[in-house]
């Protein structure tokens, strides 16, 4: 059977059935997966398991009954999402699978959004190959003319090609407008602690909470357990709950990859004077003439040179 993968606690998982009207199946990684040190998945897998027994018994009552099964494989994935690794990682640790879109979660006040932070969640989205789409929130904070102040500052973003929202989890204004962004579509809300992501969510479906920053207790010795999850909105499509979102960062991006993703660097690379240029203090550079010729925003350079000297410090 093939299915997708919608909880994740350790090794252990919940997936959810490709055939209508089946129950969802509590899964277990078979042996040589298991046992294989460079196996990872995550919510939004896609898998093939068998079931292997039709009842399994949970709980200290024994009163809850789960169908069982399984993963053999784990099938290839369409996107994925990974956060740098820490330390005494090997590897980038994956985060979420076969997702649609980020959607970065700004506002307008406490704390006051910053196109430094908005910039870094671009530069993920891009590496990752995923859309992104930004949402102003909080507006309900502020006067009219803030809020156009706001708008204004991020104006250049939509020049680029990605779809500005403003909302308030408060009022509802723009919740109609996100919905119909995270329709159909399996999509993570990133964003500073404090920005209302939670409420965002549960304003767009009363009764959705993240939490993400939660830990279950579960097992022998109250082993500590997080878990990730896929939530099903009713309107279509699918939020990503999972503790990994907080820990997303580009301290593992290359400062010479940096560039390329600016996608308005992007008709300017490869016609430097310099093949290793850097586009900060090489001469003949055409990312510098486009920023003269104001073809590239002076914010979103500069935005650039903070985050290549930032990387250039951890190497």
């Amino acid at each position: 059977m093939k299915g997708t993968v919608t909880k994740l606690y350790g090794k252990a998982c919940t997936v959810r059935p490709d055939t209508p009207l089946l129950e969802s199946y509590e899964c277990y990684l078979r042996g040589r997966l298991f046992e294989n040190p460079k196996t990872h998945f995550a919510v939004g897998d896609r898998v093939e398991f068998d079931p292997v027994e039709e009842f399994h018994r949970h709980g200290a009552s024994g009163d809850e009954d789960r169908l069982t099964g399984v993963i053999h494989e784990i099938l290839p994935r369409r996107s994925a999402l990974y956060r740098p690794a820490k330390k005494r990682e090997q590897a980038p640790q994956l985060v979420a699978a076969n997702i649609d879109q980020l959607v970065v979660v700004s506002a307008l006040k406490r704390p006051t959004y910053k196109t430094g932070l908005i910039d870094r969640y671009l530069i993920i989205s891009d590496r990752s190959e995923l859309r992104a789409v930004l949402c102003l929130n909080k507006i309900d904070l502020g006067q009219p003319k803030e809020v156009e102040r706001a708008r204004k500052a991020l104006r250049t973003y939509q020049k680029l090609g990605y779809p500005l929202i403003l909302t308030s989890a408060i009022t509802g204004e723009g919740c109609q407008e996100l919905k119909e962004r995270l329709e159909n579509k399996r999509s993570v809300l990133v964003g500073h602690s404090g920005v209302g992501k939670s409420k965002l969510a549960g304003r767009i479906q009363p009764g959705v909470i993240l939490t993400s920053s939660d830990v279950r207790r579960s097992g022998k010795g109250r082993h500590t357990t997080t878990v990730s999850s896929l939530i099903q909105l009713d309107f279509g499509g699918e939020l990503v709950d999972t503790p990994g979102v907080r820990e997303l960062g580009i301290a593992d991006i290359g400062r010479r990859e940096l560039a390329r993703h600016f996608d308005e660097f992007e008709p300017y690379l490869g016609k430097c004077q310099f093949k290793s240029c850097s586009h900060i203090p090489e001469p003949g550079c055409a990312v510098k003439e486009a920023l003269q010729n104001k073809k590239i925003h002076r914010a979103r350079y500069e935005s650039y040179e903070r985050l290549y000297h930032e990387l250039s410090t951890r190497r």
